[in-house]
C-alpha cells in the first residue's frame, strides 16, 4: 500500500468517524417511570418532558401485568442516558427498548400507521413473545386484556 494511499484511507476514516461523532444527539436522562410506556425525561438544558413509548401500548397500572411492566420499563432506563430514531423509538446503548419491550412480552403492539419494515419487526418481537409465552402472554388469557382502544 502507497503512503499517499494510506494517508487518504486514515483521512477518509477520520472524516468518517467525526461525521458520526457529531451527527449524535445528546443523551436524555430519564428521570421518572410514570407507567410501562411512559417516561419523563431531563433535555440538555435542564427542561423533562414526558415521552410515550411510540408503537407499543404497556397495561395501564391497574391493569393485570401493569406493575410488572412498569418495573421492567423502570429496572432498564431509569437514572440511564438514552435517545430517539427518528421514528421515535427509545434507544438505550444501541438497544431498541420499544422492540426489546415486545419482545419480553411487556407491551402490545400499538394500532399506529407504521412503515413496513417497521410493522414487520414489532410484529415479529410480539409473535415471538406470543409463542413463547413470555410476560403478560404467560397468563391466562382472561388477563391478556389490552388497554382501551386495542381489543
Amino acid at each position: 500500500m502507497t503512503t499517499t494511499y494510506r494517508y487518504l484511507l486514515t483521512f477518509c476514516l477520520m472524516a468518517f468517524l467525526s461525521a458520526c461523532q457529531q451527527a449524535t444527539p445528546p443523551g436524555y436522562k430519564v428521570v421518572q417511570i410514570i407507567d410501562g410506556d411512559t417516561l419523563l425525561i431531563q433535555m440538555p438544558d435542564g427542561k423533562t418532558e414526558r415521552k410515550d413509548l411510540l408503537w407499543v401500548d404497556a397495561p395501564e397500572r391497574e391493569q393485570p401485568f401493569g406493575r410488572e411492566a412498569k418495573t421492567w420499563l423502570r429496572n432498564k432506563v431509569f437514572e440511564k442516558s438514552v435517545n430517539f430514531t427518528q421514528d421515535g423509538e427509545i434507544i438505550l446503548q444501541g438497544e431498541n427498548i420499544n422492540l426489546l419491550m415486545l419482545r419480553e412480552g411487556f407491551a402490545w403492539l400499538a394500532p399506529q400507521q407504521l412503515n413496513y419494515e417497521l410493522q414487520l419487526a414489532y410484529s415479529e418481537a410480539q409473535n415471538e413473545a406470543m409463542n413463547s409465552g413470555k410476560g403478560l402472554w404467560g397468563q391466562a388469557h382472561a388477563l391478556r386484556i389490552p388497554p382501551l382502544g386495542l381489543a
